[in-house]
């Protein structure tokens, strides 16, 4: 969706104990599906913003507050190696949002987090030491183990393999289709969160800092990173699907409602109900108000009331 209203905020500590200083989006100019993850989904929300040439903006959100600003290489329908942002985890709960409206349940398409080790000496500068669940390949269980963490992102939960001195993709959790068919990435395990300046930081990574430029690069922020792994780490945002991610630049605005009108199909004949009529969420709020009014004294309020209800009825 291109032309996404922007504001500016410079003063708000962020939930992960740092000041976003940068053009942003706000959650009120994004659709209405987006906007509810954005408020109401128990992990991270990257929703990306907008794309100049090969450089993607984004704004890193939680349970409806800002926690920092990212940058990417942008998203391609085909992968070209290391200069191409994954894929969207979630592409198709919106178009169901814009015909529910309110009533479609948040529950996106999502990624798993893993807080482990890394042998990329610029991403260990970020290293945080936590006590983190961790697969024992020995005892075929996780345990908890004191270690160097960055984040990493993935199609499937990862484990620490003993025999290939590695993580790698856990055999027993797999992707969803959404997550790793899509645009034939297939599934993945590489994706860091980490800090740099730009795309160039990255070779499909997601660059994170509490700064952006007016060009969409971003301020090297160690401090960032290192904060944001400590929230993923103590909101137990890891091991888990915990990280959506929206191309907001491509969703279509919401639909206004004479596009969505439509006949009501009864699900046993699978005929259209002649009388049904589709009510939206704030006229069954106004019928619910016009039904509990006592009734007046005066025949032509209580003929006033019996229009207005009869108006929604017909």
């Amino acid at each position: 969706m291109a032309g996404l209203a922007r504001q500016k905020k410079s003063s708000r500590l962020s939930p992960i104990g740092v000041t976003p200083v940068g053009d942003y989006v706000s959650s009120k100019n994004l659709p209405s599906f987006v906007q509810q993850t954005v408020k109401k989904y128990r992990g991270l929300v990257l929703v990306r913003e907008k794309v100049v040439g090969n450089r993607c903006w984004g704004t890193l959100w939680s349970k409806g507050k800002v926690l920092c600003f990212t940058v990417e290489d942008i998203p391609r329908d085909k992968k070209v190696y290391g200069v191409t942002a994954i894929p969207a985890s979630d592409d198709a709960s919106w178009e169901d949002a814009a015909i529910k409206g309110d009533k479609v349940k948040v529950k996106p398409s999502s990624y798993y987090i893993t807080l482990d080790s890394t042998s990329n000496s610029f991403i260990a500068k970020g290293y945080v030491k936590l006590n983190v669940e961790d697969y024992d390949e020995d005892d075929q269980k996780w345990v908890f183990k004191t270690k160097n963490v960055v984040p990493r992102v993935s199609t499937s939960l990862l484990r620490y393999s003993k025999s290939s001195g590695g993580y790698k993709l856990d055999a027993y959790v797999k992707g969803s289709k959404t997550e790793t068919a899509k645009k034939g990435f297939g599934q993945f395990g590489g994706i860091r969160i980490h800090q740099g300046t730009s795309e160039r930081s990255s070779e499909g990574c997601i660059i994170v800092s509490r700064t952006r430029n007016s060009n969409g690069t971003l301020k090297e922020d160690l401090g960032c990173a290192m904060q944001l792994t400590k929230f993923i780490y103590n909101k137990k945002y890891y091991n888990k699907k915990a990280l959506v991610v929206f191309d907001a630049f491509k969703i279509p605005k919401d639909q206004s409602k004479k596009y969505l009108l439509g006949k009501v199909i009864d699900g046993d004949k699978g005929e259209a109900l002649k009388k049904a009529k589709v009510l939206y969420p704030e006229e069954v709020a106004n019928i619910k108000k016009l039904q509990s009014l006592p009734k007046s004294q005066s025949a032509v309020a209580n003929a006033q009331r019996a229009n207005l209800l009869k108006q929604y009825r017909t």
